[in-house]
């Protein structure tokens, strides 16, 4: 009996454990079976949190999504190169911090006060608490020691360095109106000794007389009577005037234009104007109201006291008052006066005359950026790279980039000769190019890379497999609707375009007319685009004037903060109509209308903030000194440190060039020879005119008169220079890899309501 109960109690055992064994599949397969009874709420949910950006809490299914069949697989693939991406990029950042934070405290220490301030800077970007940091003890102290190094520098004159500091400080202090008042005087003296100092490159040339032809006092009159009929809203004419005047003390007191007139040199001279002028100013403060016409009086008063102590240029008077006058108004009201009037006329239209060219100085030479598309210079081969040494014969050995402008420019039908270095084979040669002015177009509506069956042409598919689009806009000009709207159409028509991802980073805007064509494209009729309200005036809207072609089309918009102006009306409008994912930062805040009113019947422009820009929410999200909330902000908000900001801007203008085709260094006319290589651009000076701001962005120069800033002279020999901080950042855009997560998510959405996930037959097969 022992024995077989012993015997029976194995077998028992034995047949427990083969029914364990055989039962574990089984389990695997009701387990399954439930993932899939659940998986269309499962998988409704994850969309949904996908499309709100909710992707840490969509990441945390990957291993069910996995288990419902190839689509979930997809989306868990999708979800956890995010996560992984997400991961790394957090603890990059952190480790930045903590590092700056260390670098910022050490130099401090050492009373290092610029380089303590700039670690300061770069944590202060590598934090998302930033109201928080600004209270930390040793950056408060840091705060004094800057304030009183800004002093120092401007008791030594100098402007640069301390406009520097200021700077940094408003870059944090943001709310601090003192910080902002002291850097604009640092920039006001700094900007008299760049204008009026002789160029040493040049001392025969006089570049302030250049710039100040055809001002004339009567400007001012016309542009003061515009001002208190057409701004935005009331104007204090007793800060204006008093600004402006004020300004002028600034211009006699400036070292820099001592050495240029001779009366101001006059030390005698010199005070009895500041004397007359700031009594002036003290009579306006006692005033009880300063009106248009008191303003006028005033500004010929003063202009009397010129004539009668240092005798400056008229031009030179009318210029600085209107400068320190109108910064008592906004940012975008602004004289254009008749030498620049060319150069906004130009950006606004969108085409130009010209070569074709982009040009920067690099070590004192005149190098091509790149050509532009079907341009005079790409036809005839100049290439990326290219060192112009000569222009028309004369060299260009030490010329400056201002000078290369004027002197490569020219009437239309006329011919430049440009004489350009070249590396071939290792080896300089000179080779000489005679290129024809023509009307040159600028292009604003640019793809994800360059075509590489084309080198003037964009690749627009950033996902072919999935049927997904990318556009850049960079302006918007008058052109600037009708290419976007043929790329699209050529897009559904041969790529089977499934949904767009519209860039408009980076795009400080342009003209109010193409905002509200590009809205309508992707709006129904009668859906309210935008609306303009001025002081005393009644609101008016702008509406869809018919449903647009792309209605249908799932859209996502690329925002940042520097997004501006005409970029802002059409993301608000497709955001507040939830007609467009938004993602991104928040914008600029750039709700005013400017319009360009001549003067006069002159060349002289005023450019004043005449309305405001109204959302169809109702709201004007314009960013003001005082504003606590302004912008566009984006649906899903996907920031990036400055690191982060210079790979996706290097990647950028490195697209922008016209890839290099022909090596072999031949020039003859008419050869139709693909020009340009890599470059690293610097950004593009930001131009504004017209109803709202405009200007060719991130590498999208015009032509060699839109030529990059003067570089700087070689900086001083740092014997205790921070330490090296390399830019290991990956090679990717954390916004574009975030809209191409919702925008598959929602293409195969859009393909498998459901999704094809595995069935309960199916998963009992699996083993």
């Amino acid at each position: 009996m022992y024995v077989r109960s012993r015997g029976l109690k194995r077998n028992w055992l034995f047949v427990a454990l083969l029914a364990a064994w055989m039962a574990a599949p089984a389990a695997s397969a009701v387990e399954d079976a439930k993932v899939a009874s659940g998986s269309p709420q499962l998988w409704q949910e994850t969309v949904r949190q996908v499309k709100v950006g909710d992707f840490a809490d969509a990441a945390a299914k990957i291993g069910t999504l996995e288990r419902l069949g190839p689509g979930g697989a997809r989306v868990a693939d999708w979800l956890r190169d995010w996560q992984q991406t997400e991961q790394r990029r957090r603890e990059m950042t952190r480790a930045d911090f903590d590092k700056y934070i260390t670098w910022g405290k050490e130099r401090l220490a050492k009373g290092q006060i610029e380089k303590a301030l700039d670690c300061a800077g770069r944590a202060f970007e590598n934090t998302a608490d930033k109201k928080t940091f600004l209270t930390e003890p040793w950056l408060l102290e840091l705060k004094e020691a800057a304030l009183a190094r800004a002093a120092e520098l401007r008791e030594q004159e100098d402007w640069l360095k301390a406009h520097a500091v200021y700077y940094d400080l408003s870059a944090m202090f943001e709310h601090d109106k003192e910080l902002k008042r002291l850097r604009r005087e640092c920039l006001t003296h700094a900007r008299f000794e760049v204008m009026y100092k002789p160029d040493e490159s040049e001392p025969t040339r006089r570049r302030w007389e250049e710039y100040l032809q055809g001002i004339e006092w009567r400007m001012v009159r016309s542009a003061l009577y515009r001002i208190d009929r057409n701004y935005v809203s009331d104007v204090d004419f007793r800060e204006l005037t008093v600004a402006g005047l004020e300004q002028l003390v600034l211009l006699a007191r400036s070292g820099a234009l001592q050495q240029v007139f001779d009366s101001l040199a006059d030390e005698w001279d010199r005070e009895q104007f500041i004397q007359r002028v700031e009594e002036r100013i003290g009579q306006v403060r006692r005033m009880d109201s300063v009106s248009f016409s008191d303003a006028i009086k005033l500004f010929r008063r003063v202009m009397k006291i010129n004539e009668e102590t240092v005798n400056l240029p008229e031009a030179l008077i009318v210029s600085e008052f209107m400068n320190g006058a109108l910064e008592t108004l906004d940012e975008f009201t602004a004289m254009i006066w008749p030498v620049e009037y060319r150069e906004f006329n130009k950006h606004t239209r969108g085409d130009f005359i010209g070569v074709g060219i982009s040009i920067s100085r690099v070590n004192n030479e005149i190098v091509v950026v790149t050509p532009l598309e079907d341009s005079p210079a790409y036809h005839q081969g100049i290439m990326a790279d290219d060192v112009i040494v000569k222009v028309d014969g004369q060299s260009t050995e030490g010329m400056s980039l201002t000078k290369a402008v004027e002197t490569i420019t020219g009437p239309i039908d006329t011919t430049v000769v440009l004489t350009v270095r070249r590396k071939v084979d290792g080896q300089d040669q000179e080779m000489v190019f005679p290129l024809k002015r023509k009307m040159v177009v600028i292009q604003s509506v640019k793809g994800f890379r360059r075509d590489p069956n084309d080198p003037q042409g964009w690749d627009f598919m950033i996902d072919p497999e999935t049927g997904i689009g990318f556009i850049r806009v960079v302006a918007f000009q008058d052109n600037t609707v009708e290419h976007l709207r043929a790329t699209i159409e050529e897009l559904q028509a041969k790529a089977g375009l499934q949904g767009l991802i519209l860039d408009l980073r980076f795009n400080p805007g342009g003209l109010l007319r193409s905002a509200v064509q590009m809205t309508e494209l992707f709006l129904h009729k009668d859906e309210k685009i935008v609306s303009t309200k001025g002081d005393g005036t009644r609101e008016y809207p702008i509406y869809a004037q018919q449903t647009g072609p792309f209605v249908d089309l799932p859209l996502v918009v690329l925002i940042n903060g520097s997004s501006a102006s005409a970029s802002e009306i059409v993301s608000g409008a497709l955001r507040d109509h939830h007609r467009a994912t938004i993602i991104g930062e928040r914008t600029f805040g750039k709700f005013s209308v400017q319009n360009l009113v001549q003067l006069d019947g002159s060349d002289a422009h005023l450019k004043l903030t005449t309305a405001a820009y109204y959302l169809p929410s109702g709201k004007s999200l314009h960013r003001t000194e005082d504003a606590s909330e302004w912008g566009v902000e984006p649906d899903i908000a996907v920031d990036v440190v400055p690191k982060e900001l210079f790979k996706i801007l290097i990647k950028r203008r490195d697209t922008d060039v016209i890839a290099r085709r022909d090596t072999s260094g031949t020039a003859t006319d008419g050869a139709d020879t693909a020009p340009g290589s890599a470059a690293d651009v610097p950004s593009t000076p930001k131009v504004e005119l017209g109803d709202t701001q405009v200007a060719p962005s991130d590498g999208d120069r015009p032509d060699a008169d839109q030529a990059d800033d003067e570089q700087p002279p070689d900086a001083e020999k740092d014997d205790d220079p921070l330490p090296a901080d390399p830019n290991d950042r990956p090679e990717i855009d954390p916004q574009i890899e975030a809209a191409l997560l919702v925008m598959r998510v929602q293409h195969l959405a859009g393909q498998n309501p459901q999704l094809a996930f595995q069935s309960p037959e199916t998963a009992e097969a699996r083993p």
